[in-house]
């Protein structure tokens, strides 16, 4: 028992029966959906991986459900919770830089080997299991740099100017089985832009 776990089921159903106060959610980016919701209805807090859902309408779905019933909703984004990212959104709010027009971010990592379906590049030494193979490499599972890590850096820039896009245009690298490289402009409808690219394609040592 590599965790030490108590128990073990492959229903979250069952799972639910035990009156929990949290679920992680860590499936697959096509299945974070039915249990996140299940959890929720069950009256647990629920903490999930990026990204929330593959379908917008879910998501607000989960939204509404956490909110009818006062639970907390929380997503796996790690960057707004540093130290050095709180402090410049208390600089944006407390107005100390002037008022916010333009932010840019930047992602970038070497993961095209999970894009290509090749999963064996997580099975370091003592990993206790890796990635399906279509997790990263076909688009019903949510694989492309857009979902996997795109929404990083596109939620530390809300995060940190606290702004609410209306408008997004994108473009998509769709030479491959699933993009690998994007770019996306925001604005807020008035005086704000902002642009995030990101590509899954930097190789090691660059």
């Amino acid at each position: 028992m590599l965790f030490r776990s108590q128990m073990a089921t492959s229903s979250y159903d069952e799972l639910l029966s035990h009156n929990l106060d949290a679920v992680l959610v860590a499936t697959p980016h096509n299945a974070h959906f039915a249990p996140a919701r299940a959890a929720l209805e069950a009256g647990t807090d629920v903490l999930i991986e990026k990204p929330m859902t593959l379908d917008p309408s879910e998501a607000w779905e989960l939204v509404r459900i956490a909110d009818s019933k006062q639970l907390n909703l929380h997503m796996g984004y790690t960057f707004p919770h540093s130290k050095h990212v709180q402090e410049i959104r208390a600089l944006i709010a407390d107005g100390y830089i002037g008022k916010v027009r333009f932010a840019t971010g930047l992602f970038t990592g070497n993961i095209s080997p999970l894009y290509k379906g090749n999963v064996e590049v997580q099975a370091e030494p003592g990993a206790p299991f890796i990635s399906r193979g279509g997790t990263y490499s076909t688009k019903k599972g949510g694989g492309g740099q857009l979902y996997t890590q795109t929404t990083h850096p596109v939620s530390t820039v809300l995060y940190m100017t606290q702004v609410r896009p209306m408008s997004v245009v994108g473009n998509l690298d769709t030479s491959g089985e699933v993009d690998q490289s994007n770019s996306l402009i925001f604005t807020d409808g008035k005086d704000f832009i902002g642009s995030v690219a990101s590509s899954g394609l930097v190789v090691d040592h660059n």
